[in-house]
């Protein structure tokens, strides 16, 4: 009896895990960051950062005639010592006339635009979550000029 005990718990332990991998056991991560940076007058840089996910990993509800999702991204930008010097967060409705649509590989395409002082460079961290879904993914890169 316990040691079936211990082999449900097991399996159950196994189970919850939240990472998912590919076969080649690597993590999937499916959120996609892109940049432009503009050097500046004053010693500034400005950044237009992009970031999209696939509509395939968002979970949509029917709305009238369509289909809606609803995702917060929050932006941190850290200097060479890890400080963060910017943050930000916003909502985004997403929608889909088709529920074809939203199960395809077609991006959801986010931009956001940043000004900051220029430095050697720049740590970002993006987190997008789905919070109606529970669903949470999240990036980090270096921004280099």
């Amino acid at each position: 009896m316990k040691s079936k005990l211990l082999f449900i718990l097991l399996l159950f332990l196994c189970s919850c895990g939240s990472n998912r991998m590919n076969p080649s056991g690597k993590n999937i991560n499916p959120i996609n960051i892109d940049y432009d940076y503009y050097l500046l007058k004053n010693n500034f840089v400005e950044f237009d950062i992009y970031s999209s996910i696939p509509y395939s990993e968002l979970i949509f509800k029917k709305y009238r005639d369509g289909f809606i999702s609803n995702i917060v991204s929050s932006i941190k930008i850290l200097d060479e010592g890890h400080k963060i010097i910017y943050s930000d967060s916003w909502s985004s409705d997403i929608n889909s006339d088709f529920f074809e649509n939203t199960q395809s590989s077609k991006r959801y395409i986010n931009s956001h635009t940043i000004i900051l002082e220029q430095s050697t460079s720049y740590y970002l961290s993006l987190e997008i979550n789905d919070y109606n879904n529970q669903k949470h993914w999240y990036k980090n890169l270096t921004l280099n000029f």
